[in-house]
């Protein structure tokens, strides 16, 4: 079901893309489709459309007199209960900003013509779209931290052969970043699908609040960081940052498969205790 609402999201991004290269980035009617799209995802609401029903959720018994109520769970116990959840929900905010935000500068420093740039942006959203789908089948019947591993090494590979060999030809190009956005796109979903699978659902809004905040600093935070490494390292760098996060979902994937599980209500007495 998190594929499918990834997918969407994918969707509107491919053709957002698709729409500038097809009617320039100076058009106004760009900002036209955009607000038609906004006002389009109202008429839901408008036409009085009800959600789909959901199966019921069993009840829970009453508090005892005088026992502690649940506490929210911040970072560090969202960290401690599930670390590469943690860490790839990070990698994913550095990823989807700088990913399409400054990928068109790379493409003008490395001397790419304005349409290559754009379908260099749009291989990415495609990979995205094409590979949620599949990944989200195998995170459902395979280990979550097998995958998010296997992910991990892969968007490394990718960003260091981006880097590396990646300028030598623009075929060669548009097949690692396919690559690369068929695997880095598709992070996020299976490390907030492995966070859930270890909470409760009573858990799950505070810590989906937590878990966006942290995405959200991943977004602000770098961007402004990749810009400098390629203005003094070359348009390469932004590869250092993307490969830098994607490396630390490897390492957080592989301390959680080595370490002793932690569950939830342990990690709740323990903030407790604190």
């Amino acid at each position: 079901m998190f594929s499918i609402y990834m997918l969407t999201t994918a969707i509107a991004v491919l053709l957002g893309q698709i729409l500038v290269a097809l009617v320039g980035p100076q058009s106004p009617h760009l900002f036209l489709v955009a607000t038609a799209t906004v006002l389009l995802a109202f008429t839901p609401n408008f036409a009085g459309l009800r959600w789909p029903t959901l199966p019921p959720v069993p009840a829970e018994p009453a508090p005892a007199p005088g026992a502690k109520t649940d506490r929210r769970l911040g970072p560090l116990a969202l960290f401690r209960l599930a670390p590469v959840t943690v860490v790839a929900i990070f990698q994913a905010g550095i990823t989807n900003m700088n990913i399409f935000v400054l990928t068109p500068l790379y493409g003008t420093q490395i001397g790419l013509s304005a349409a290559a740039t754009v379908w260099l942006v749009t291989t990415i959203s495609i990979a995205g779209m094409l590979a949620q789908t599949p990944v989200g089948w195998l995170s459902d019947r395979f280990d979550r931290r097998l995958m998010l591993l296997a992910q991990g090494l892969v968007s490394v590979t990718a960003c260091a052969a981006i880097a590396w060999v990646g300028t030598l030809s623009v075929p060669l190009l548009f097949v690692l970043f396919f690559l690369y956005g068929a695997t880095a796109l598709t992070i996020y979903p299976v490390a907030m699908a492995f966070g859930a699978s270890q909470l409760h659902s009573r858990h799950m809004v505070a810590a989906s609040g937590t878990l966006l905040l942290l995405y959200s600093i991943g977004n602000v935070a770098t961007p402004g960081v990749a810009a400098g490494l390629m203005a003094h390292l070359g348009p390469p760098a932004m590869f250092l940052l993307l490969g830098g996060g994607a490396a630390l979902v490897t390492l957080a994937a592989c301390y959680n498969l080595l370490r002793r599980p932690v569950t939830a209500p342990v990690m709740q007495s323990a903030e407790e205790r604190v």
